[in-house]
């Protein structure tokens, strides 16, 4: 993104947001995107197949347990493996991505796309709205939810290449306002330095 910016390109940065994402890890699709997207094959498939198999969990209120429940879903949190299996699982979404011309930073949840600000700005909002819409399909079918309450879009840009690009629509029923940032520090619509 700095080449980017070094360049006068535009940004448009979209910060994802997702609902309990690690608890809601499909155990049989994350196994299979860890062969087919990752490469993991053979023994070391099936060491990692023990890992978040055979795991129940019980709730205990007042010394009354539940019953065990056998766990389909979620990677443990607070282990060193935990987020690499999470990682592995949200693979696909990174080729939606690159279908789009956009890039993925850091990992999946923030999507970027760099455009001239002597274009018209309506071909790069359309091309991220696509792209955020396939992911939000690809997260449904795979168990994720996006909170789109909590998605922000970021347009980054120089003062001077500043577009008229005032909300962006994630859902008909939703519509993001946009925040100008200067370099890393988000600005309002004033120019002047909002809060981080």
């Amino acid at each position: 993104m700095h080449c980017a910016l070094d360049m006068k390109q535009v940004i448009i940065l979209v910060l994802l947001d997702l609902s309990a994402a690690f608890d809601t890890v499909d155990h049989e699709v994350l196994l299979n995107s860890l062969g087919i997207d990752c490469g993991v094959r053979d023994i070391p498939l099936q060491w990692i197949r023990s890992y978040p198999t055979g795991r129940s969990e019980e709730t205990t209120i007042n010394d009354i347990s539940s019953s065990n429940v056998a766990l389909k879903y979620g990677v443990p949190h607070g282990s060193a493996l935990g987020p690499v299996l999470f990682t592995c699982y949200v693979k696909p979404p990174d080729n939606i991505a690159r279908k789009g011309d956009l890039h993925t930073y850091a990992d999946y949840k923030q999507l970027y796309l760099t455009f001239s600000p002597l274009i018209d700005p309506a071909q790069p909002v359309k091309k991220t709205k696509t792209c955020v819409d396939e992911m939000r399909s690809w997260m449904k079918k795979n168990a994720l939810k996006m909170h789109d309450e909590k998605t922000e879009v970021p347009i980054i840009s120089s003062q001077t290449n500043r577009r008229n690009i005032n909300h962006f629509r994630i859902r008909e029923s939703h519509i993001i306002r946009v925040r100008y940032w200067s370099s890393a520090r988000p600005v309002s619509h004033h120019g002047k330095a909002d809060q981080l």
